[in-house]
């Protein structure tokens, strides 16, 4: 069971997003849209807002009443969406769980999350630490390598493969290579092969 809440704008928007004019425009119908928003008493929450159809009086087009606080890509409101993407990063439950929370499909909260780690991983600048740690990680049998900056007690990347050829085009990569005084692993020959010395 979810609250459904209905909602309609008040103050109309009459300059047409089109061409400009400031002329009051026609009324050409409306349409609803249904919309998820953040829970409420543990209930999941859809609004139903009520858009009015306009059409220009100058370019003849058609537009609606805008809605403030939507997201551009998704039937949510801008605070749902930080909602899930703050939770989703969390890792503190399942996508499914989380979707059940909000009464939308699992497939919706998994595309926000992915989003936003994508916005994320592109902001990411890795920090080239002075002691650079190379381990592995076991999940769900795949091994996975893992970079640490020792000297901050922080993983700096997580490389799906924990080969040479993958841990050379990392360091590769690496900005301020010559900041790095150390690198160290559980196997003591690899750090001299990858490095070079």
């Amino acid at each position: 069971m979810h609250l459904l809440i209905e909602a309609e704008i008040e103050d109309a928007f009459f300059a047409c997003p089109l061409c400009g004019s400031a002329r009051p425009p026609y009324r050409f119908g409306s349409r609803s849209r249904t919309l998820f928003d953040l829970p409420i008493r543990m209930k999941p929450v859809q609004i139903l807002a009520h858009r009015r159809r306009y059409r220009c009086r100058e370019c003849s087009g058609t537009f609606l009443d805008q809605l403030p606080g939507i997201h551009a890509s998704h039937d949510a409101t801008e605070r749902l969406i930080r909602y899930i993407e703050a939770h989703a990063l969390q890792l503190t439950g399942t996508f499914t769980s989380l979707a059940k929370t909000l009464g939308m499909s699992e497939k919706v909260v998994r595309m926000i999350f992915h989003a936003e780690v994508s916005r994320l991983e592109q902001e990411y600048v890795i920090q080239t630490p002075r002691y650079l740690g190379i381990d592995e990680i076991y999940v769900e049998d795949h091994i996975y390598c893992v970079l640490a900056d020792i000297e901050h007690h922080c993983i700096i990347d997580l490389l799906p493969k924990r080969d040479m050829d993958s841990v050379k085009k990392w360091l590769s990569q690496l900005q301020n290579k010559d900041r790095v005084e150390c690198v160290t692993e559980n196997e003591p020959e690899s750090p001299r092969d990858v490095s070079g010395g």
